[in-house]
């Protein structure tokens, strides 16, 4: 069974920039002009991640609270 494919408008999380819908992850990096790249292992782990996090519930995440933290000096527990 193939998963569905989704759009970059169900994505919630401000620090997205793209992913492959396979095995990758963009996210803002935390140095600028920069970009972190997440890679999985399967399309499952992806869209586990990708519609867990990123488009419902990415104040979880934890590259969030490091850019929020470190590249932008603020309380991510706020």
């Amino acid at each position: 069974m193939s998963l569905p494919q989704h759009i970059d408008a169900d994505v919630k999380c401000p620090y997205y920039v793209s992913d492959d819908t396979v095995h990758e992850v963009v996210c803002e990096g935390i140095i600028q002009e920069s970009y972190a790249r997440m890679r999985f292992k399967n399309k499952n782990n992806f869209k586990k991640q990708f519609t867990r996090v990123c488009c419902d519930h990415y104040q979880e995440c934890e590259y969030r609270y490091v850019l929020e933290r470190y590249k932008y000096n603020q309380d991510p527990n706020a």
